[in-house]
Parts: C-alpha cells; structure tokens; sequence
C-alpha cells in the first residue's frame, strides 16, 4: 500500500470493524496514512446476501474517498 502511495495512487485498506484498531495501529507503525473503509465483522464464510451487505456499507464509504480526489 506505502508504495502504490507513493506512486500518487489513491489507497485505502478494507477492513471489518473488529479490527479498526490494529488497522490504525500498523498505519501507524509503518507511518502510512490510508483511509480506511469499515465494514460489519466477519468478512468470512458469507452468504452472498451477507457479502452484498458488506459491500453496500463498503460503496459510499469509497465514494466519498473517490470523491474527494
């Protein structure tokens, strides 16, 4: 991700609620500064309407990261 930054590529990191503060954590750590995209815990062993969920909480949250450009 650092280096697609650096690149001048836009990023974000994707991940579930439960794991917000080890998110923040490690972008800390590595000094990276990602938006992040939150998403309702757990990612795995969806059903596709579960996974569409996810994705419908995922959109305007990358919307508005799209277009703030």
């Amino acid at each position: 991700m650092m280096q697609i930054q650096r690149m001048g590529t836009r990023a974000a990191l994707i991940c579930s609620d439960a794991f917000v503060p080890m998110a923040k954590v490690q972008c800390k750590l590595f000094h990276i500064d990602l938006p992040l995209i939150v998403v309702k815990h757990p990612v795995g062993g969806l059903s596709l309407e579960e996974v569409g969920e996810r994705a419908g909480q995922a959109l305007p949250q990358l919307l508005r990261l799209l277009e703030s450009v």
